[in-house]
């Protein structure tokens, strides 16, 4: 899933927002540095529209406070920290970052992936075997056997349980 993190001041005073775009236009209507990554990544892509549904464009050339960082996440995250911004982030990048980011925490989204309500911030991955009939050359009962594998109940418990050893929790939520 993705979190929104920001300075622990809370410029925008956003703690208890739940939901990502509200979230969003008080930012903006409070002029908070917001870090983007500005690099048409898919967490990029989830920010982009995530302001289309707060009825906000920020343009980084003119804002003031929109800064498109042109990175990745680990770096936009080290910008965050540096300047008191917000940015959208994923949890995994976060959780692994985090004990470097002290002016950081977490302000929408929850300390947690269960906790994460709003189903904007949701990042499913999904898996859907090529139609060998479409593509012949594929390897279609490869292809079968790892989507029945992944969907497994064996292996949707590893993946719920994968990150909690190092982390204290899980990392994705397998339905």
């Amino acid at each position: 899933d993705f979190i929104i993190v920001g300075p622990t001041a809370d410029p925008a005073k956003l703690k208890g927002e739940a939901l990502a775009a509200p979230a969003l236009r008080k930012i903006a209507e409070a002029k908070a540095n917001f870090a983007s990554r500005g690099d048409n990544s898919g967490t990029n892509t989830k920010e982009k529209d995530l302001w289309k549904i707060s009825a906000v464009t920020p343009i980084s050339s003119t804002t003031g406070w929109y800064y498109a960082v042109g990175q990745g996440m680990g770096e936009t995250l080290t910008f965050a920290n540096e300047k008191a911004a917000y940015t959208l982030t994923d949890r995994g990048t976060w959780l692994a970052q985090k004990n470097r980011l002290p002016n950081l925490s977490i302000i929408v989204g929850g300390e947690k992936v269960l906790q994460n309500t709003d189903p904007a911030l949701q990042n499913p991955y999904g898996v859907i075997p090529v139609n060998p009939a479409k593509h012949p050359n594929i390897k279609a009962n490869l292809a079968e056997q790892f989507a029945v594998w992944i969907t497994s109940p064996a292996t949707k418990q590893k993946i719920a349980l994968f990150g909690v050893e190092e982390f204290g929790q899980a990392l994705f939520r397998p339905i």
